[in-house]
């Protein structure tokens, strides 16, 4: 129980939790049971992410590969919302469309952690993982994060962040 962990690296399962249902329906009830971040369609990797913080250090860092649509999903709305309301999250590198794996089409990131509350995130994202050294990263802080509780945004545009803010204020037109 009191084991703690400097450090944590991973690159945790992608699968979906309708694929783990198809694996083990006592697998998809357990994760429901014990973590906060298994709402909705949510990814195995979520788990994952979820656990990390709770093995780790308080001085400690996770730093996984994963993919990046939990940043936008609505499923991975409770893991946002994890992540946010500790100031977990130091450090994205955010590879958009570029594609890291030959055998999938994957959309990743790279997630540093910790479990000493954050004022700002740093972000970048790469064209190209050659990139990795010439761009830098941009810091923004929590508070622009939790825009009612939806999708993250980056940008250092206040055109975009303004219309943003707008569109999230505006009611929804799927019934919920």
């Amino acid at each position: 129980g009191d084991c703690k962990f400097d450090v944590i690296l991973g690159n945790p399962p992608y699968r979906k939790s309708a694929d783990m249902k198809e694996h083990s329906s006592l697998e998809l009830k357990t994760a429901k049971e014990v973590y906060a971040s298994a709402k909705g369609q949510f990814d195995e990797y979520f788990l994952f992410i979820e656990r990390g913080l709770k093995l780790l250090a308080e001085d400690g860092q996770l730093t996984m590969i994963t993919p990046n649509k939990f940043m936008f999903i609505d499923a991975g709305k409770a893991l946002r919302n994890i992540l946010v309301k500790g100031s977990h999250v130091r450090q994205i590198t955010d590879f958009g469309p570029t594609q890291l794996f030959d055998d999938k089409l994957t959309y990743v990131a790279i997630f540093s952690l910790t479990n000493h509350p954050q004022k700002k995130i740093e972000y970048r994202e790469l064209t190209s993982i050659r990139d990795a050294d010439s761009v830098p990263y941009e810091e923004y802080a929590y508070k622009d994060l939790s825009i009612a509780n939806g999708p993250w945004l980056f940008s250092s545009d206040k055109k975009v962040v303004d219309v943003y803010r707008l569109l999230t204020q505006l009611p929804s037109i799927v019934k919920k």
